[in-house]
């Protein structure tokens, strides 16, 4: 775990003297507030006289008053029009998102150091307000008597804008790293313990997942085309079928040779299925993973009627689609740009219980694919009806000899608990972790085996010669990152650049991964792969995650930070015997 050797909240620290706490207050002698009221806040931007704007709101938690300035702030939520996001949400009218900003190395949950301070001047009015995990039209303004004296469309929705209801159905977490910037962060619906009421459905709803005490179901209510389409039959079978298996399944989607599954396999999944259009790669595959079932096709073509949703579902899906559009040295084609759109239908049809994905760091971080980021997220939150996690990992921090960042998300669909971000195991000597891995290390397999064992992926002798700067590789990382050229790194002796199988071994691929194709195509296939030691990571959380919801332990909304604490050290449930509730019986199903 990392260590932060002392911790002082920078937001929504206790109340204490001067501040005491308010039970209301009136405001401009206009109106009064109190807690669990919601205000409209003036807006601080200058937007064009001809649209409809409005500030943010807040929905008020506590009203602290200071005693020695008489200065009153109101404390809570800020809640921000779905239209204010970009293309993060669907633009719906008098649709809000809770907007929670808390810091990386803050231990409190979110929906306590996310609440917002402000002046009470900053209040403008009263709102109603209705914060819900119910499914869009429910409970919006749509459902109160219409206001037939606006006889012009424009004038009705401008009332509506102003006076109407509004609802929150969304969470947006941003997450800021000790130099103020967005690192990481959270997009999902609101949780049935966040709603101002806890809706029971009716007697046809489906029950998903259970409280933490799993004595009581959490009802969440689902959209029908997202979660209902299969027959309670068919359930029945795939429940029965999976009680049978001693694994989660598992399947990777842009396989390429197989780096995410290498990791799926260390991690304990069942690798099911794979599929990519690179007909080497799949090659590649066939020989490391020969029980798995292979579909060379593009990714569009999962998509269509012939492709049954029942042969390919898993409980756990990775998407690695190509990232040279992304990626810093960017690379134009279409293809590789449209293949980011493909997730969300792929999980709209396939609709495994967990879902990660693994993409370049660009994505999210350069101001020209913001838009596509956005896209992407709307597509699996409202789309295909997940709630996700996203950050920028530095993968050095999990043992990778290379100072390699890349965009990881981790998508859950709504009644699963969403799991977290592996904590970093490897860091410098005051982290209290594990020394980061060097070249010398990741070099170890080909120095034990021998010069006996012939490799045609590690021709060092026949290597062009080169002519660089020594450096001492029991203390570095890799000058550069792995690319699908291998990167502008030279050998540590300075003569010659990195073989395939050298490559391989600093992307922590084992030294049996087999490769296929020449040494262009091999070097394509290291390069572009998702690290074996960081797939592992990132799957061993979802497996816990999921043992943990599966046994009656945790809850679909429950804080994550004691899951290791459910474990022995053999990684055992320490729980003997799960209580008797119907979805505590069904041990490791993926449906």
């Amino acid at each position: 775990r990392p260590y932060y050797p002392s911790f002082k909240p920078t937001r929504n620290g206790s109340i204490q003297l001067p501040d005491i706490e308010e039970s209301s207050y009136t405001v401009h002698e206009l109106f009064t507030i109190k807690m669990s009221d919601t205000v409209e806040l003036k807006e601080v931007s200058k937007n064009p006289p001809d649209q409809l704007h409005s500030g943010d709101l807040l929905r008020i938690k506590h009203i602290i008053r200071n005693v020695e300035t008489d200065t009153v702030r109101p404390r809570g939520y800020r809640l921000r029009r779905t239209n204010y996001h970009g293309q993060l949400f669907d633009w719906k009218l008098n649709e809000l998102v809770m907007v929670l900003h808390v810091d990386e190395d803050d231990p409190r949950p979110p929906i306590v150091q996310g609440m917002d301070e402000i002046p009470v001047e900053e209040a403008l009015r009263k709102r109603e307000v209705t914060i819900t995990n119910k499914s869009y039209p429910l409970l919006s303004f749509r459902e109160q008597p219409l206001f037939t004296q606006f006889q012009n469309p424009h004038q009705l929705k401008e009332h509506v804008f102003h006076f109407g209801r509004l609802v929150c159905r969304w969470v947006n977490i941003a997450v800021f790293n000790v130099y103020g910037k967005i690192y990481s962060g959270e997009v999902r619906s609101i949780y049935p313990g966040e709603s101002d009421h806890i809706f029971k459905p009716s007697g046809g709803a489906r029950q998903l997942g259970g409280g933490s005490s799993r004595e009581t179901f959490i009802y969440i209510d689902v959209d029908e085309d997202i979660m209902m389409d299969d027959s309670q039959a068919d359930l029945v079978e795939l429940l029965a079928f999976e009680v049978k298996k001693a694994k989660y399944t598992f399947a990777d989607c842009f396989c390429g040779a197989g780096g995410a599954s290498r990791g799926a396999d260390n991690a304990g999944l069942s690798v099911t299925w794979s599929l990519d259009k690179d007909q080497r790669a799949m090659e590649a595959y066939r020989a490391n993973f020969p029980g798995a079932r292979e579909y060379m096709m593009d990714a569009h073509n999962i998509l269509t009627p012939e492709m049954s949703k029942k042969s390919l579902r898993v409980g756990i899906l990775h998407l690695s689609p190509p990232c040279c559009y992304w990626s810093p040295a960017q690379k134009n084609d279409q293809a590789n740009f449209d293949s980011i759109y493909t997730v969300g239908p792929i999980l709209a049809k396939l609709k495994p219980r967990v879902a990660t994905l693994e993409q370049t760091f660009g994505l999210a971080t350069h101001s020209e694919h913001r838009k596509s980021f956005r896209l992407l997220i709307n597509d699996i939150i409202s789309r295909s009806g997940y709630s996700l996690r996203y950050k920028i990992e530095d993968l050095s921090e999990h043992g990778l000899p290379q100072r390699r960042k890349c965009l990881l998300i981790i998508a859950a669909r709504r009644g699963n608990p969403l799991p977290p971000f592996p904590t970093p195991t490897h860091g410098p000597a005051e982290s209290r972790l594990k020394r980061f891995t060097s070249v010398w290390d990741a070099l170890k397999p080909l120095r034990t085996a021998g010069p006996h064992l012939y490799d045609p992926y590690h021709p060092h002798n026949a290597l062009k010669a080169q002519c660089r700067k020594r450096y001492d590789p029991k203390c570095n990382f890799l000058r550069g990152c792995i690319t699908g050229t291998g990167g502008d790194n030279c050998h540590y002796d300075g003569r010659r650049k990195y073989t395939v199988r050298e490559c391989s071994l600093f992307q922590t691929f084992p030294q049996k991964h087999v490769f296929r194709g020449t040494q262009i195509d091999a070097m394509l296939q290291v390069g572009s792969a998702f690290p074996p030691v960081m797939a592992t990571a990132l799957f061993e959380q979802c497996i816990t995650t999921l043992e943990a919801f599966d046994a009656g332990l945790i809850g679909p909304e429950d804080d994550f930070s004691y899951l290791d604490d459910l474990f022995d050290c053999d990684g055992n449930l320490k729980l003997k015997s799960p209580p008797d509730t119907t979805f505590s019986r069904i041990q490791r199903s993926d449906h």
